[in-house]
């Protein structure tokens, strides 16, 4: 059976993982909560440690979708767009392609 994920013993598993990046630099920790609160966006781009964790209490969660197609690590509004493409189409896609690889869905 799968643990309980409920919002508030998450945010306790970040604050903990936070306190323990800044150790070094404890006032860093402030800046740090306050980048997390800012946003969604935030808060996700900053909380990688605490989605391993949830892999790690719950791994049927990384089985994922089957099969293989594009995978972006950057992606955000400002990569996507249009653009011209080769044969002088116009697409509507992504426009970064710098941390994008061809692999399994389930990453």
């Amino acid at each position: 059976m799968r643990p309980a994920l409920t919002a508030a013993a998450l945010a306790a598993l970040q604050d903990q993982f936070d306190q323990q990046a800044t150790q070094a630099i404890p006032e860093l920790l402030p800046r740090r909560r306050a980048r997390l609160l800012l946003s969604p966006h935030g808060f996700l781009r900053g909380s990688a440690p605490l989605f391993y964790h949830i892999l790690a209490q719950a791994p049927d969660l990384a089985a994922g979708p089957p099969g293989e197609g594009w995978l972006v690590g950057d992606m955000h509004l400002e990569n996507i767009g249009v653009y011209r493409a080769e044969r002088d189409e116009v697409l509507f896609d992504l426009n970064d392609l710098d941390d994008a690889a061809h692999g399994p869905l389930r990453f």
